[in-house]
C-alpha cells in the first residue's frame, strides 16, 4: 500500500472541469466505477493511505487525467476526514484543530 501525507496530497489537488462535473457524478454511481472502488480498497488493505483507519472509506482522485478510466495508480483510499482535508484546504494549510483529532 503506498503511503500518502496530507501535505503530499494537499499540494497537487487535481480540479475537475466544470463541464464533466454531471457525467462525473453519474459514473460515481456506476457499476464500473464500484468494481473500480473495490478494487482499489482491496489494494490498500481497506486502510487510509494516510492514517491506516479503515473506517468511513472513501477514494480519492490523484489525477483526473484519465478519468472515467482511471489507472489504479491514479487513485488512493482515505478516510472520510483526511479525504474532506484534502479539499477543504486546498492551499496545504491544515486546521490546528484537524491534526489534532487525527493524532
Amino acid at each position: 500500500m503506498q503511503k500518502y501525507t496530507l501535505d503530499n496530497l494537499q499540494s497537487s489537488i487535481p480540479i475537475l472541469p466544470s463541464r464533466l462535473t454531471s457525467r462525473y457524478n453519474k459514473y460515481l454511481l456506476s457499476d464500473n466505477w464500484r468494481r473500480k472502488r473495490v478494487k482499489v480498497l482491496r489494494r490498500d488493505g481497506f486502510r487510509c493511505t494516510v492514517c491506516n483507519e479503515g473506517n468511513l472509506l472513501e477514494i480519492h482522485h490523484l489525477s483526473y487525467d484519465h478519468v472515467f478510466v482511471e489507472k489504479l495508480s491514479e487513485v488512493c483510499t482515505l478516510c472520510s476526514k483526511h479525504h474532506r482535508m484534502v479539499h477543504r484546504s486546498g492551499n496545504g494549510d491544515v486546521e490546528k484543530e484537524d491534526i489534532a483529532d487525527v493524532a
